[in-house]
């Protein structure tokens, strides 16, 4: 065992991780850099597969490795400072656009955080408002309806405990998406195992079905049951 499993394991058994498991197996892969990586199901994949990933930060080496097997649609989404700095150094495949505006539950402009330490390149947004930076928003079915666009393939998001607030708004919209993969945040400070154990059982009402839980047990995938 690992020590990533062993550490899930014991937060587990002292009651700060959901123990929560998949429901279903699939067919999958890994793709992206060691830590950064996410796991999909593979099957349908193709080039006219659209993902649309939100909280860059400074990887996309997921998107960029699935673009290359695959040939998908990749649009891409960070507003915070460290993240755009980062991807206007770096030229992308043609397959991948680049937004500078988040996603919430709402439309107009957040506050984001800063991280706490200057490497760090990850911005949350924050109810405070004080010395906060105050950067566009944007809910998911908004978005969608600017690009242009009506269905979501692979949704990803490593959105720093956002997902809590965004996932009952995108569920209430019945939009069309079939794969959800979301790295939860109950270990931040402000979250506990409650608001995944909420946030997965509200997936799970809305007919999707948890197919990979990562050995750290901070990221899930999801898929929805009628493309099973």
């Amino acid at each position: 065992m690992n020590k990533l499993k062993i550490y899930k394991l014991l937060r587990t058994l002292l009651l700060q991780d959901p123990n929560i498991k998949e429901e279903i197996k699939l067919k999958t892969n890994k793709y992206g850099n060691v830590g950064t990586d996410w796991t999909v199901a593979t099957n349908g994949l193709s080039a006219k597969t659209k993902v649309y990933t939100f909280g860059i930060g400074n990887d996309l080496s997921f998107e960029e490795e699935i673009v290359k097997k695959f040939g998908v649609k990749v649009y891409a989404f960070d507003p915070t400072p460290r993240s755009v700095e980062w991807t206007k150094k770096r030229k992308f495949p043609p397959n991948i656009k680049i937004y500078y505006f988040g996603i919430s539950d709402k439309d107009g402009f957040a506050y984001f955080e800063a991280p706490q330490k200057d490497n760090y390149v990850s911005f949350r947004i924050s109810d405070k408002k004080k010395n906060l930076l105050k950067l566009p928003v944007y809910r998911l079915g908004t978005i969608l309806k600017m690009l242009k666009q009506k269905r979501i393939d692979i949704l990803k998001l490593d959105v720093e405990g956002t997902e809590y607030r965004i996932i009952p708004e995108i569920l209430k919209s019945k939009l069309e998406i079939k794969q959800i993969l979301v790295e939860f945040h109950h270990r931040f400070s402000g979250f506990t195992k409650k608001d995944t154990e909420k946030s997965v059982s509200n997936l799970r009402r809305f007919g999707f079905k948890l197919y990979f839980v990562s050995d750290s047990g901070t990221e899930y995938s999801f898929i929805n049951s009628k493309y099973l």
